[in-house]
């Protein structure tokens, strides 16, 4: 009789148990589906712990706190819930739509590419499954091949705001300088009050050889919006070549600052990271010999924008569409 009471006391306290670490309340599924609220993730991880959580539910805790975790920046716990999400159901189409703009936003470039065919796939006639290919071609260097997705994209959403500005740029990438100057002026024109299409009309410019329009476009479009990487990407890399590295030196950080448009994001801070880098170590190494580096840099001049001469080390090329040139980067970069 003892060891009938004893078993199942430890019944009860294993029960209980599950019930304080693992049970989720019939709000649960709310909060958990509200990405912005703080309360998500706990939500979400409750339904996922519980052990008699349906599938379809259990999936959607994973896809929702993966949401929970890219919209704060946590971008690995991201991908490995978006992960488990396919683990349990491989059929939802936005999870390859969700998960291919991570990837981009990792530098992930083929993941990306996989999983947005996967998604075209499925739903074929989404605008912005096609503009987010176009901007993992672009992103890799292939603006030729931008082109395509992004033509579709328009076919499907014309009005989109966030395609002319792209197409702008593509037809720059691909050499086609006369439209995308027409493209640039017409964006200014219909959306004064818009930041990006200041921008878009500086990267014309700058590739013009016209750097004091192009600078006065993104004092304009930093006016309309404090945080933009990609302005102050261009803006530092203008001052550069210039020769005003302190000011260039500022630029550069305040790109690293997330906000504002997501245009050209992650190509511009990686490049205004590096050369943050490079001019760190030039100033270090005026100061004494004894500099450590990680790395020996092979400075190389690989290709006149405007006036901005870009030196940088060799191994590998990358794409710098605020730039609008291919530069040799350190591979793994």
């Amino acid at each position: 009789m003892q060891r009938s009471l004893s078993r199942i006391g430890l019944t009860f306290l294993s029960i209980a148990a599950t019930a304080l670490t693992a049970h989720a309340s019939p709000s649960d599924r709310i909060t958990c589906g509200i990405t912005v609220r703080k309360n998500a993730e706990a939500a979400c991880t409750r339904i996922i712990r519980n052990p008699t959580t349906k599938p379809a539910d259990r999936f959607m805790a994973y896809y929702n706190r993966g949401w929970y975790y890219r919209r704060g920046g946590e971008l690995d716990k991201s991908l490995a819930d978006f992960n488990a999400a396919e683990r349990v159901d491989r059929d939802f189409a936005n999870l390859y739509l969700s998960r291919g703009m991570l990837k981009r936003e990792q530098r992930d470039l083929q993941g990306a590419l996989e999983d947005l065919d996967i998604y075209v796939i499925h739903q074929p006639k989404d605008w912005n499954g096609y503009f987010q290919r176009a901007l993992v071609f672009r992103q890799m260097g292939k603006p030729d091949q931008a082109l395509k997705p992004l033509l579709k994209a328009i076919e499907l959403k014309p009005f989109e705001r966030d395609l002319k500005p792209l197409y702008a740029l593509v037809l720059l990438d691909v050499g086609r300088l006369t439209e995308a100057v027409k493209e640039a002026e017409s964006l200014v024109a219909s959306r004064r009050s818009d930041p990006v299409s200041f921008y878009v009309r500086a990267v014309v410019a700058n590739q013009r050889g016209a750097t004091q329009n192009a600078m006065a476009d993104l004092k304009k479009a930093l006016n309309r919006s404090s945080l933009f990487p990609a302005a102050y990407a261009l803006r530092g890399l203008i001052l550069d070549g210039r020769g005003e590295k302190e000011e260039a030196k500022r630029a550069y950080r305040m790109s690293l600052k997330n906000g504002g448009p997501t245009l050209d994001r992650e190509t511009s801070q990686d490049y205004a990271q590096r050369r943050l880098n490079e001019l760190d170590h030039r100033a270090n190494g005026l100061k004494g010999s004894n500099s450590k580096v990680s790395r020996p840099v092979s400075k190389k001049l690989v290709k006149r924008t405007g006036r901005a001469e870009l030196e940088v080390a060799q191994d590998c090329r990358r794409y710098i569409p605020s730039a609008a040139a291919t530069v040799v980067v350190p591979c793994g970069s």
